[in-house]
């Protein structure tokens, strides 16, 4: 059956995979013939020593590798992980979580791993938005409502300052601007999609708004 976020979906393929360490891979995601090579000899080598491995990715937007923005060298999780050390959360991008030690392959351009997450604007909107409502759902399942427009404008501005000032947005040029705007717009959008929900309409409704701009 279709399991709706990734992250549980990969909870089943563990119990369906035959090996001790497992590698996961999204379909927009390319590993270098080096990087291969180097994360199958630390298992035969050093295998022992870890039960998680993380990889830095390189990744595109629009066809440009973004070397600012907080996404380089995009630690995020270990990908490759032991059997019976770890499990995924329930969540949209809850990661997982694993039990021991990990090591942590160098941030270099050549061993990182490839990632093409938007192709362009369009489909950067279409995951978007597809996101926004999925993180809209998992806010209303755990009971939570609070549209709250100062929190709103404090999360935009936050998040945009965050890509844009603190990582240096303004090198990756335009596209850069475009990325740290709408990362920006992430959570005020999942918010606000609050109001998709018939049962939170009455609290919607009743709202404070700022009186003006």
């Amino acid at each position: 059956p279709l399991v709706a976020n990734f992250d549980p979906a990969r909870n089943i393929a563990i119990r369906e995979a035959q090996h001790d360490w497992l590698w996961f891979l999204d379909a927009d995601e390319r590993v270098p013939l080096e990087t291969g090579r180097l994360i199958n000899e630390i298992v035969r080598e050093r295998g022992n020593e870890a039960v998680a491995i993380t990889i830095p990715f390189k990744s595109y937007f629009c066809g440009q590798w973004m070397q600012h923005c907080g996404w380089w060298p995009g630690y995020t999780m270990p990908r490759v992980l032991k059997r019976g050390h770890f499990a995924f959360a329930e969540k949209l991008h809850g990661g997982g979580q694993f039990d021991g030690p990990e090591l942590r392959i160098d941030a270099h351009p050549n061993l990182a791993i490839e990632h093409f997450s938007y192709r362009n604007i369009e489909h950067y909107v279409e995951k978007f938005n597809r996101y926004t409502t999925t993180e809209a759902t998992n806010l209303a399942s755990q009971g939570f409502f609070q549209l709250d427009w100062e929190q709103g404008m404090r999360s935009l501005v936050r998040d945009l300052w965050l890509y844009y000032e603190r990582n240096e947005g303004h090198k990756d040029g335009y596209l850069g601007w475009i990325l740290s705007w709408r990362a920006g717009q992430y959570r005020w959008f999942s918010h606000a999609k609050l109001a998709d929900f018939r049962s939170l309409r009455a609290g919607v409704e009743s709202a404070a708004v700022p009186k003006s701009l």
